[in-house]
């Protein structure tokens, strides 16, 4: 049996699921179609979007062999930041691979840094540093409002 459901949030994104089943497996595959609006100023979006996509197709290879790529956890709750800077219209620097083994999210403006690390267990942390004091460091739930809050301050202090 194969069932597809289509889902529009008010963001203008469009989500497609698809439901496999037979007797012996189920499997549900999501999939993202963003449609921004002409008039929309987040359209570094799509060029954030294509840079985490791009840590979808690597393998354990990319760093010597030594560590994991990105996985399906990491990469969720990037995921979800994403859709949290684009509602703040708050681009990120970069977007790449973790070597903590996860996906990091950079923002840099100055003398002022941050960044949210998003890594393969779960575990998601935040830190603010300028090259003039200690870093902030605090840990941010598996949750997209307490993602939103650490962006929101990544936010405020970036751009003041």
């Amino acid at each position: 049996m194969t069932a597809v459901a289509r889902r529009i949030n008010p963001r203008n994104t469009i989500y497609n699921s698809h439901l496999v089943r037979n007797s012996t497996t189920e499997t549900i595959t999501t999939t993202k179609t963003i449609f921004l609006d002409v008039k929309t100023k987040s359209s570094w979006y799509l060029d954030r979007i294509n840079e985490l996509n791009a840590l979808k197709l690597l393998d354990s290879s990319w760093k010597d062999g030594d560590l994991d790529p990105p996985n399906d956890k990491a990469l969720f709750w990037a995921d979800c930041a994403l859709d949290c800077l684009r509602i703040l219209d708050f681009s990120c620097t970069r977007i790449s691979p973790s070597v903590d083994e996860g996906v990091v999210i950079c923002f840099i403006s100055g003398d002022k840094y941050a960044d949210l690390e998003f890594f393969n267990t779960g575990e998601i942390l935040a830190v603010i540093s300028s090259r003039k004091s200690s870093p902030t460091i605090w840990t941010v739930l598996e949750d997209p409002a307490d993602i939103y809050r650490a962006i929101d301050s990544i936010r405020d202090y970036i751009q003041r």
